[in-house]
């Protein structure tokens, strides 16, 4: 993504993320119901998540995955 000066980084999976690496180390993360062209527009405009909100999400998900495990054996 050069002309915003950032990376991108997805999960192409039903539910999945993309998140948007600044190269100051800024990120933004989006969900799949963001597309591609309104997550770059939004992190043009200085939307970001911070560390704590990735963080929280990260064990959320986390949380998700050993629960579906525990469930399905």
């Amino acid at each position: 993504m050069t002309e915003i000066g950032a990376y991108r980084v997805y999960q192409p999976t039903r539910g999945g993320v993309r998140v948007i690496i600044g190269r100051d180390g800024s990120l933004m993360f989006a969900a799949s119901a963001l597309s591609t062209d309104q997550a770059t527009e939004l992190y043009k405009a200085g939307r970001r998540t911070t560390v704590q909100e990735f963080d929280d999400l990260r064990e959320l998900n986390r949380k998700r995955y050993a629960d579906a495990e525990n469930r399905d054996g």
